[in-house]
């Protein structure tokens, strides 16, 4: 298992019909800023209000470990869902002094204590972070639950250009995101046979039509894209 505490990336979990959104937007924003249609919403109402009352829908949450205890509720109450996991480096995070809450945010009934970057990390219990499939093996206890919530929260829009990696189950997964952005993308355009993975793969230029995408696309990591079916296979 990996020591979280020294990994390189904190994670933004969502479905991954909302990905093509995101990077046409230009990158994740907060719940705030968000229309109810723009995005496939996987968190319960219950949850969304707490959120906003302690004022956390202005910022983009992150946890610190795949495998969660949300990420684990969301597999379990969405099946049919596939998702994808936005990782960024915690370096960006840590430079700009992104915020920290070291435990569940709605623990306890109360508003939760909002910390600056170094103060925050070294608050989390780091022994106790350990992804949920460990529930499996017997090593997971409620403090477990607890400490995966944990969230590094990014103050406004987290720009794409500060994605690290887009991690995917599978190539079937992939390839349909790759399939949904084209969709999406085409809409607007008519190009018939526009193919984002010889755009993206191959770096071909498009018609002067699909100028925007080369904007969407400039900025983004040749490896953006990756395949990690451990990341999810104890959700299947």
């Amino acid at each position: 298992m990996p020591d979280f505490k020294k990994s390189q990336y904190i994670y933004h979990i969502t479905a991954l019909d909302n990905i093509p959104g995101i990077l046409m937007a230009g990158g994740i924003k907060c719940r705030s800023d968000l229309e109810s249609d723009d995005f496939n919403d996987v968190a319960s109402d219950s949850i969304i209000g707490k959120r906003a009352e302690y004022g956390l829908d202005k910022f983009v949450p992150f946890h610190w470990v795949y495998g969660s205890e949300f990420d684990y509720s969301i597999h379990k109450g969405y099946k049919d869902t596939e998702f994808a996991y936005i990782a960024i480096d915690r370096n960006i995070a840590k430079k700009e002094n992104w915020k920290v809450i070291p435990q569940h945010p709605l623990a306890g009934g109360k508003a939760p204590e909002i910390l600056d970057y170094s103060i925050g990390f070294n608050k989390i219990d780091w022994n106790y972070m350990k992804p949920h499939y460990q529930y499996y093996e017997g090593l997971y206890s409620y403090k477990n639950q607890l400490t995966t919530m944990a969230e590094c929260l990014a103050p406004k829009t987290v720009a794409t250009s500060k994605f690290a990696k887009i991690f995917v189950s599978s190539e079937d997964a992939l390839n349909a995101l790759l399939g949904d952005f084209e969709d999406e993308f085409s809409e607007d355009t008519d190009e018939d046979d526009f193919s984002l993975y010889e755009y993206w793969a191959k770096d071909q230029s498009p018609s002067d039509d699909l100028c925007d995408l080369e904007s969407v696309f400039e900025n983004l990591p040749d490896d953006l894209f990756e395949i990690c079916p451990s990341m999810f296979k104890y959700y299947n």
